[in-house]
């Protein structure tokens, strides 16, 4: 049909935010802790504001804390 499907050349200096998925965003997954938590509207709009949310099973056991770089640091293993 005349598309060009793979223009590499064109994304290849993009800088746009993009966000890692496996799978859909049914379900969310802590790095941390690999708890899963059901997707929900506050969810989105956590992410619609460019940050990530925070784990609250990692907040109650204090092994990490958020930076304004949206990712989760490790406190202690």
């Amino acid at each position: 049909v005349g598309l060009e499907l793979w223009n590499f050349g064109s994304i290849k200096n993009c800088q746009a935010q993009v966000v890692q998925l496996h799978g859909t965003l049914a379900n969310l997954q802590c790095r941390v802790c690999t708890n899963i938590y059901s997707f929900t509207t506050e969810y989105c709009d956590i992410f619609m504001k460019g940050e990530t949310p925070n784990c609250s099973a990692c907040e109650k056991r204090g092994k990490y804390i958020h930076n304004k770089k949206n990712e989760n640091l490790i406190l202690d293993n």
